[in-house]
């Protein structure tokens, strides 16, 4: 979690992340993105209000990233940052006010050690279930919100102001030029590498966001995963009509 601390915080991020800031609260993590110029996502995740300002929830490897990208910015509405290089603690919950992902909560509360577990493989794939997408550096600045289904997951307002990347996004949804999506697909022998373009034996291409590992049979390595491939030609027709 990046913290970003100073004066009408929510109002400077109001012109870089796509969802609604003032939809930023306390209990429940906001879906968010932050985009480039090209409209291409730098980083997603979720944005959650604290008591010292706002904290942005993106994948490890693209922290800096962020706030390389952020800070030129920041200096003008006097923001500051903070980062510290550990995973976030997450807990089970049955409070749907506070969920994140089905079932999940950000713990800001401190949690022993002894009680901690690293939940990434679980929380993946139950991203990967739910169709949503968790970006890392290979991925970062290669895909519109609309490929990854951000929109979707609610991380995309549509009807707020200006942000960057803006123009490019809003123009790809309302003209229907999104010809990516995403979707899931099946492999055998060799698993695909995250980030890369994958071709399965029918000849379809797309760059792979997410592979699991089927661990019933050894001898027949197997799995699935998400990646982002060409629309079928009707499917374009029809969204852009």
């Amino acid at each position: 979690m990046i913290t970003l601390e100073g004066f009408a915080v929510k109002d400077f991020l109001q012109g870089y992340l796509t969802c609604d800031s003032a939809r930023i609260n306390k209990t429940q993590p906001t879906p968010m993105a932050l985009c480039t110029l090209k409209g291409r996502v730098l980083a997603n995740g979720w944005a959650l209000e604290l008591d010292s300002g706002v904290g942005l929830i993106v994948h490890k490897s693209l922290a800096q990233d962020l706030i390389n990208f952020l800070k030129p910015y920041a200096m003008f509405a006097k923001c500051t940052f903070s980062w510290v290089d550990e995973g976030l603690t997450i807990k089970s919950s049955q409070d749907t006010e506070q969920h994140f992902l089905p079932g999940w909560a950000i713990a800001l509360d401190k949690i022993s050690t002894a009680e901690q577990s690293d939940l990434s493989n679980t929380l993946s794939s139950l991203m990967a279930e739910q169709g949503m997408v968790f970006i890392s550096k290979p991925l970062s600045q290669r895909f519109l919100p609309q490929m990854l289904d951000l929109h979707i997951h609610g991380a995309v307002d549509f009807d707020k102001g200006c942000y960057l990347g803006q123009e490019i996004v809003a123009r790809a949804q309302f003209r229907g030029a999104v010809k990516k999506q995403l979707a899931e697909f099946s492999w055998q022998g060799v698993a695909p590498v995250l980030g890369d373009t994958w071709q399965n034996p029918q000849g379809t291409k797309g760059d792979v966001i997410y592979v699991s590992r089927n661990d019933s049979d050894e001898s027949n390595l197997s799995g699935t995963g998400l990646w982002v491939t060409r629309k079928a030609k009707e499917d374009v027709e029809q969204s852009a009509s």
